[in-house]
């Protein structure tokens, strides 16, 4: 069980937020979502800043992985649906920890705090 920390589209965040899904492609030649992620993995989202329209650099939510991953064969992803194509077949389906936003300059400095205080982890 480990913490991954990954940046998404905000369009595809609200996917994420709103399915409790997270979705792979097919594998590549290097390792990929599906060699790195495993149940009770904690999955960290962050925001590209790319293509954002409000919540680009920020932290935006953390999820528990609930299950292994499955092949679904219907479009859910945002350039999915626009293409007509399923370009992330595998999925996991997740729980949410803490849904809410965090810059990156918060965060570090939660974290900061916390150590200080003994305390491990990313509070926002």
């Amino acid at each position: 069980m480990g913490t991954k920390y990954l940046s998404i589209s905000e369009e595809s965040w609200h996917v994420v937020k709103e399915s409790n899904v997270y979705g792979a492609p097919e594998p590549q030649r290097f390792r990929g979502p599906r060699e790195l992620i495993a149940p009770g993995d904690v999955l960290i989202f962050y925001v590209k800043k790319t293509g954002s329209k409000r919540l680009d650099g920020k932290f935006v939510g953390a999820f528990k992985v609930t299950s292994t991953w499955y092949r679904e064969d219907r479009t859910l992803w945002p350039d999915e649906v626009r293409e007509g194509e399923v370009k992330y077949p595998w999925r996991d389906r997740l729980e949410p920890i803490k849904l809410g936003t965090c810059r990156l300059r918060r965060a570090r400095a939660e974290t900061r705090l916390h150590s200080e205080q003994g305390e491990s982890g990313l509070n926002y």
